[in-house]
């Protein structure tokens, strides 16, 4: 029986969603079965035409143009069902490792309950890599944590996102 572990990449600073996403590539070099599912995020992002081309399984949810702050009840009650869809989806489907990106901050929303991720996690063969800002609630289960730390960020300095490298 193989031993599978789960990966824990949070904290504020850049790389967590790359790490993942380095992570799968190298899985599936290695003739693994991978899928990425992307929490809070609309699909546009770069990597996701390339993980396809490699034949790593990508999913996002319905996603709104709104930030959540700026949705009226009704959206966000809609946009929570749709994240939360989305991580039953991703607890079903079958590969060797599984990203949940940005379940994490899912998770602190409260679009999918700390118990749910928790069982998941236990009942799991799949290795399974999580990202998001605060990892704190899911270190006793982690085998790998890592917390990226933001020390400087262009950003900071008025350099918006820039295709290819953030997004």
């Amino acid at each position: 029986m193989k031993h599978s572990c789960i990966h824990i990449y949070c904290g504020n600073g850049k790389g967590k969603s790359t790490a993942a996403v380095g992570l799968s590539v190298r899985a599936k070099g290695a003739g693994l079965t991978c899928a990425c599912f992307f929490f809070l995020k609309n699909g546009s992002s770069n990597e996701t035409p390339m993980l396809k081309s490699l034949g790593i399984h990508t999913q996002t949810a319905p996603h709104s143009d709104k930030f959540i702050w700026n949705m009226d009840e009704a959206e966000k009650q809609q946009f929570f069902a749709a994240q939360h869809d989305l991580f039953l989806q991703a607890t079903q489907y079958p590969c060797d490792v599984l990203i949940l990106d940005e379940v994490l901050d899912a998770c602190a929303l409260g679009i999918v309950s700390k118990e749910e991720l928790q069982a998941f996690l236990q009942q799991s063969t799949a290795e399974i890599v999580l990202t998001g800002r605060n990892g704190s609630d899911f270190a006793e289960l982690a085998d790998y944590y890592t917390v990226m730390t933001a020390q400087k960020h262009p950003y900071d300095n008025g350099l918006p996102a820039r295709k290819g490298i953030e997004f």
